[in-house]
């Protein structure tokens, strides 16, 4: 997490680990830093579902909440649509910094 706020990634994913460990909280509080201080694509991933973790992740604005992603199965496509994600949020800040593109 410290590296996604110093090279400001582009993508960051938290894997939260069940609530029961003692990581899960200290990964939650990185996860809200994240929020406060980059604009990068946040994913939070759950081993279980959970109504209270998806919750959190959905009020702290993540742009995708896993929950039961225990498989790297389907991540070529989570990683597929982050990238046009991060291209069009880069339009868009192209456009707010030089005006319209032209196509």
């Amino acid at each position: 997490m410290r590296n996604s706020f110093r090279l400001k990634a582009p993508l960051a994913i938290v894997d939260l680990p069940q609530s029961e460990l003692s990581d899960y909280f200290t990964l939650r509080k990185a996860a809200e830093r994240s929020r406060e201080l980059s604009d990068s694509l946040l994913i939070v991933t759950l081993e279980r579902d959970s109504p209270e973790d998806e919750l959190w992740a959905r009020q702290l604005g993540v742009w995708a909440h896993l929950s039961g992603a225990v498989e790297s199965a389907g991540l070529e496509l989570v990683f597929k649509e982050a990238r046009q994600a991060l291209a069009r949020q880069a339009l868009i800040r192209a456009e707010n910094q030089h005006g319209p593109m032209l196509e």
